[in-house]
């Protein structure tokens, strides 16, 4: 495990997932509505010592997700490793 293990785990699970989902807010914000679903694993939530850059960029993702949730307007929705509403 080195550096550009976890170069390729963020570069996946993280930044793709974080700029395709501030790519569409503001048509969203346009519309005054939307929906961006962001599907992580248990990776998200329960670290596992032997895969340690999939753990971090899912961490981040959901970490990601549910600052997003927060901070949104209230006219979008976001679901961050939650059962549907």
């Amino acid at each position: 495990m080195d550096i550009a293990d976890f170069e390729k785990m963020m570069r996946i699970m993280f930044w793709g997932m974080m700029y395709t989902s501030l790519a569409v807010l503001p048509a969203m914000k346009e519309r005054r509505r939307g929906r961006i679903v962001n599907i992580t694993s248990i990776g998200g939530k329960v670290s596992v010592p032997h895969l340690l850059p999939y753990s971090a960029a899912k961490f981040a993702a959901v970490g990601f997700s549910e600052v997003a949730i927060a901070s949104s307007m209230p006219l979008l929705s976001m679901n961050a490793n939650r059962e549907p509403r």
